[in-house]
Parts: C-alpha cells; sequence; structure tokens
C-alpha cells in the first residue's frame, strides 16, 4: 500500500492521473475492509510494477556491469525471453488444470459441514427462506447463497455494510446481554438458527416464549411459540 502510495505521485507527477485514481480508490476500499486487499493487489499491482520499473532504470540503467545494480539488469534481460514465452500459457495451463477429469471429482457440491448446518439448513430450508430469522453471520452468508432472492437475513459477513448499530444489537443478542428479549421483539424474529455455544441458545432453551424444533449437537433452531401480548 505505501509502495502504492509513492507509484501514484509519481504517476500523478507525469500526469497519469487515471492510474493513480485506482490506486488511491482501491487502497481506499482495502483499508475500509480486508475483503478488497486482494483485489487492490490484482488491479495496481501492474500500474505499480510498470513504475517501479521506471524508478530503478533511471537509477540504475547505467550501472557497470560488475555492480550489483548492473547484475541485476543483465539477469532481467537474461530472463526476458523466457518470461515472454511463460507469461499467455501459464495462466492458461493453471485454469485448465481446474477442469480436469481427476479435480472434478473432488469438486464440492455445497459448504462444509464442519462449519455450516447445512442438513438441518436443507430439512428446513423453505421454512428459513420465509421467516424473520436471526443466525449467525457467517450462516446468513451461506442461506443467502442457498435461497436468494427469496432469504432475507438480519446480517451476513459483510458487515461493514450494516452499520455500527445493528452491529452492536447482534453482538447483544448472540451474548445474551440483558437487552436480549427486546431486541429479539423490536426486530420480529420468528426463529433463532445459533450455534450450540451461543449464550442466546441457553436462554431461548429455558423460555416458554420459545420452542426448541432441532438439535444437531452444534447448532439448534428455536420457532417463537408465543408473543409477549399472549399470541
Amino acid at each position: 500500500l505505501f509502495v502504492g502510495i509513492l507509484a501514484a505521485a509519481g504517476l500523478i507527477g507525469r500526469k497519469r492521473i487515471t492510474e493513480a485514481l485506482w490506486i488511491f480508490g482501491f487502497g481506499h476500499m482495502a483499508l475500509q475492509s480486508v475483503r478488497h486487499v486482494t483485489i487492490f493487489a490484482a488491479v495496481t499491482a501492474p500500474f505499480i510494477a510498470v513504475e517501479l520499473t521506471r524508478w530503478w532504470n533511471s537509477a540504475f540503467a547505467n550501472s557497470a556491469k560488475k555492480s550489483i545494480a548492473g547484475i541485476f539488469n543483465q539477469m532481467a534481460a537474461d530472463l526476458t525471453p523466457s518470461f515472454n514465452r511463460t507469461t499467455f500459457w501459464l495462466p492458461l495451463a493453471l485454469v485448465g488444470a481446474l477442469f480436469l477429469p481427476v479435480g472434478l471429482g473432488h469438486w464440492p457440491s455445497d459448504y462444509p459441514k464442519e462449519m455450516f448446518p447445512v442438513d438441518l439448513i436443507h430439512k428446513r430450508q423453505q421454512m428459513l427462506a420465509e421467516s424473520r430469522l436471526l443466525t449467525t453471520d457467517q450462516w446468513g452468508d451461506y442461506l443467502i447463497y442457498l435461497n436468494y432472492p427469496k432469504q432475507r437475513v438480519f446480517v451476513d459477513g459483510r458487515s461493514d455494510f450494516y452499520g455500527p448499530e445493528v452491529g452492536n444489537q447482534y453482538l447483544q443478542l448472540l451474548q445474551g446481554q440483558y437487552q436480549w428479549k427486546s431486541l429479539l421483539e423490536k426486530h420480529g424474529f420468528d426463529h433463532v438458527l445459533a450455534p450450540l455455544d451461543w449464550p442466546l441458545a441457553s436462554l431461548l432453551k429455558s423460555d416458554p416464549d420459545w420452542k426448541l424444533l432441532d438439535d444437531t449437537g452444534k447448532a439448534v433452531l428455536f420457532e417463537r411459540i408465543r408473543r409477549p401480548n399472549g399470541h
């Protein structure tokens, strides 16, 4: 990121404003959310590499052949033909390897059951898609993947889109803090799909307003059976 900022300054000095804005824009996104770091690297690497090459050439292009810089220059010159030959074919070969028959035999067909209550969700798929559901942000990702566009969740993994207020309420709910009941009422949840170790799961298990529908040993599903007014 710091090298990118320096490269952007050099690009601006040479009136290459578009490339500089790409670096600044994606750099800002990367600082906002870690998921954008990969995008930042992929998009800006060519601009940064070209700028670094320009700096190197301006500083060391005329270095003596026996100097360290001169040795690196000669190595680069010797390797350039090889890189030119492989630059086009190597990515194609790597992508093609993903589609070999051996690879297709091990291609995942669903999310990993070790991390997601896949069987429970498939069993109750229609009900969950139609309910006002509270679940973990990670399981919310899976439900959106499975039931889009019908599924709506309280939060999912894109926490930066929800803002601090919703994020804090989510944390209060999962931790079973003192406002947990009023928050459940405020958002009108009629189902809660929670990991067994959530404090909220223990609270709901002893609450007469909620009924335990499923317990896999790792995940529990609760259904509201009574509203505060008794209905």
